[in-house]
């Protein structure tokens, strides 16, 4: 899969889906948003948990080339926060490389602790709120809609691949060999910015095993799915995976 590598240099230009120059009225929030998931996808694999208590599954990581996946997570929560009613809405793409390496270290302890060059865009657009979509780890359950399937761990966007557990198709009852599944494994954060208290976390599980057509019978799984099919899978699972976590946060 080849996307188009967005360039990391800094925090890039504001994408506002209304009017950046909107005034500020009142007690009205003002959410600025930023995620930080889609810098590159990970391909997990499937890895026997037999004879040991630690599942270190075969992952690759694929650059991502494209911002495609950022402005769908940046969509889904735009979306949940206008329909919520909870106030003015600034998405933000990013641009710095070192925001995406820190990730795990810009919340801890119940605050939010920003680098500057954050925190002055979003003191510039008056926002009195952030929700930060970061990358979440956590065991890999993919769902089939009946059952969850896999073993060890998968994190934020990507695919788990399994080219050997022998399978029944629903409804057909064919018998297949492994099965790939797209995830969005990501957490939601709504950060208080007059002091960066943590508000509250969602976490988002989004997984789907997909099944082979007829005429794929023995094809690896990664082949199933052709790369537009990937990425509107993903695109899929953010919006509903994304759009949940952020109606509940608005609420509180």
């Amino acid at each position: 899969m080849r996307i188009r590598r967005r360039g990391l240099a800094g925090l890039m230009a504001l994408v506002s889906l209304q009017a950046v120059g909107q005034t500020r009225i009142g007690g009205e929030r003002v959410y600025g948003v930023v995620s930080l998931v889609a810098d590159h996808l990970t391909v997990t694999g499937f890895e026997s948990t037999t004879g040991t208590h630690i599942a270190a599954n075969p992952t690759e990581r694929i650059p991502l080339q494209s911002d495609s996946l950022e402005r769908s997570v940046l969509r889904a929560a735009h979306k949940a926060l206008t329909e919520a009613g909870a106030g003015r809405v600034v998405p933000l793409l990013i641009g710095d490389g070192n925001l995406y390496e820190q990730q795990g270290r810009l919340v801890s302890g119940g605050r939010a602790v920003l680098p500057s060059s954050l925190s002055q865009t979003l003191q510039t657009q008056q926002a009195t709120h952030l929700v930060l979509v970061t990358k979440h780890r956590a065991d890999a359950r993919m769902k089939t809609g009946v059952e969850t399937l896999g073993s060890g761990r998968v994190e934020g966007l990507g695919f788990y691949v399994d080219r050997v557990t022998p399978r029944r198709s629903v409804g057909s009852g064919d018998r297949t060999v492994g099965y790939i599944a797209p995830h969005a494994y990501l957490r939601v954060w709504l950060i208080d910015l007059s002091g960066g208290r943590v508000v509250g976390q969602r976490d988002v599980l989004e997984s789907e095993v997909v099944t082979p057509r007829e005429d794929q019978g023995g094809a690896d799984p990664w082949k199933w799915m052709d790369n537009e099919a990937k990425m509107k899978a993903l695109d899929a699972l953010i919006g509903t995976g994304v759009s949940r976590a952020v109606r509940e946060l608005a609420a509180l």
